[in-house]
This record gives C-alpha cells, structure tokens and sequence, in this order.
C-alpha cells in the first residue's frame, strides 16, 4: 500500500515541481540565442518545417527540428582544412558532443541536442558551454600536425 502511494505522489507532485517541462518555443530559443551567444538572429521557417539561425557572418548555424524537438549546432569552419581521415579520427577518438564531417575540402563541427519533454534553458546552456570547449579543442585537433 505505501509503495502505491509513493507512486501516486510522485505521479501528481513531479508536474507540480517544475520537473515537467514543455518543448522550447522558437521564441524561447531565439531569446537563448541571443542573450547567452550574443548574436543578433531571427527565426527563419524552412520548407521541411525546420526553424534556422543563421549568423551574418556564417559563424554557426542553429537548427531546431519540432518534429523530434532536437536543436541542432553547426559550426562551418571557412578557413579550416581537415582530410576526412582526420575527421574520422576526431569522431573515434576525441568527440563527445560533436562529430566533424567535410564536405567538399570544408570541414564542419556539428553537435544536437534532444529537448524532447522539454528543457530548461539552463540545460540548454550547459550544453552549449561544453560544446564551445569541444570545438576549441577540435580546432586545436586540426591544427595540430
């Protein structure tokens, strides 16, 4: 009888402690974009019902994906070279977030993260965070001999 009552309390008093979340809105992820990457964007929908945040610069690319609610991180690198042997070797044997692809001589970090049953935008941040010193390291990887 008592564990069917923790069952019950734990069922109806989770929503009620904010562990629930709801998917971010496109709204929520632009203001993320914004304030905790500094970049001035607007949401743009896709014909496949993507939303995309381009930087004027191409810096990085944000995807948000509402069918499996995963936002995806993109970072082309214009100036970096890497064979795709060296890719490889950073998605075997260094990744943890990301992995490199290269596509036509252009190399690209990319990293998702699913917020499917929501996400707190701390959680958001803390991703993103550790993907910044990932793609440092990654560009310290292809630079290196």
């Amino acid at each position: 009888m008592l564990k069917h009552y923790a069952l019950l309390v734990t069922f109806f008093l989770t929503p009620a402690l904010g562990l629930a979340q709801d998917n971010p809105t496109v709204a929520k992820i632009t203001q993320f974009i914004k304030t905790k990457m500094n970049a001035d964007v607007k949401p743009k929908e896709l014909p496949n019902k993507w939303v995309t945040w381009e930087t004027p610069d191409d810096h990085f690319n944000i995807f948000y994906r509402p069918a499996d609610a995963s936002i995806i991180f993109e970072y082309p690198f214009a100036n970096l070279k890497a064979a795709v042997d060296k890719a490889n070797e950073w998605n075997r044997d260094h990744a943890t977030l990301s992995h490199a692809v290269v596509v036509k001589d252009q190399v690209m970090l990319e990293a998702i993260i699913s917020v499917r049953g929501g996400a707190t935008e701390g959680y958001i941040g803390r991703f993103y965070d550790r993907l910044q010193a990932e793609r440092l390291k990654f560009v310290k990887f292809c630079s290196d001999k």
